[in-house]
């Protein structure tokens, strides 16, 4: 017979699988990582972010945007990933709902936030308690707005999604005039 897994390590396979990278390391080249990690399926969920904490502690990247995080996903998050990364998130939201997204900045890299603590933007009509990340930092000299959100989901928030699109699109632009 074949070389049988557990369905725990066959998620860890799939997940280094998507999250694998060739090419050499440039220090010039900011390295963002997204994620939606899936944390509204319960299946293998502790599984499944203990590997996205594998990867990221691997591959190192200065910026991580991650969805779908739940309460015991944050608690290995800042665990495994506390004394390496800043971890932003909307704390009333992170609170009262059952899922929110999360920004991390690698500490002591070329990224350097200006505040220490992002700007949140609700989207007012989300059904679904969906907000934006946003964090101004400097990249070796160069400023940069990060964004990062969770928008809406389902077909029937579309509309609301379409929105929430262009409400970051707006930010985009607007940063770019300034």
């Amino acid at each position: 017979m074949g070389n049988l897994s557990s369905p725990a390590e066959s998620v860890a396979q799939s997940v280094r699988r998507r999250a694998s990278h060739g090419g050499e390391t440039d220090t010039n080249t900011l390295h963002i990582l997204s994620w939606n990690i899936d944390g509204l399926c319960g299946q293998f969920t502790n599984e499944r972010a203990a590997v996205v904490c594998d990867v990221i502690d691997e591959r190192k990247p200065e910026v991580v945007y991650l969805q779908e995080i739940v309460g015991p996903t944050w608690n290995l998050l800042t665990k495994r990933l506390g004394n390496a990364y800043f971890l932003y998130r909307d704390e009333e939201i992170a609170t009262s709902w059952h899922y929110f997204c999360v920004l991390l900045i690698r500490k002591n890299s070329a990224v350097v936030p200006k505040s220490n603590h992002p700007e949140i933007l609700r989207f007012p009509e989300s059904q679904q308690k969906r907000y934006l990340i946003q964090m101004r930092v400097n990249f070796r000299g160069i400023p940069i707005l990060l964004l990062t959100s969770h928008l809406e989901s389902l077909v029937r928030y579309a509309g609301e999604r379409k929105n929430q699109l262009r409400t970051c699109f707006r930010i985009m632009k607007e940063e770019l005039g300034r």
